[in-house]
């Protein structure tokens, strides 16, 4: 693990200080927690249509139909442009 030194303002050093306490935790471990949810991305679900699933399993099915020698690779790729 990498070490780093931060200088934080007086006011922002006892509100984490004071969260970390609350939480039971080590003011670097909280400090650790909070950069982790900032730097996360967000997984969102994208809810589809019954027409766009149906489309996509056509699709699929004629990529498969039309290309029975594709490497892996090349199969692969075409499935990630289908679904852009």
């Amino acid at each position: 693990m990498r070490q780093i030194s931060v200088k934080l303002p007086e006011t922002l050093y006892r509100r984490k200080f004071f969260l970390s306490s609350e939480l039971g935790e080590s003011l670097n471990q909280y400090i650790i927690y909070s950069l982790t949810q900032q730097t996360s991305l967000p997984y969102y679900i994208k809810a589809r249509s019954q027409e766009e699933i149906e489309q996509d399993r056509k699709e699929f099915h004629e990529l498969i139909k039309n290309s029975p020698r594709l490497s892996q690779k090349a199969l692969m790729q075409k499935l990630n442009k289908i679904r852009e």
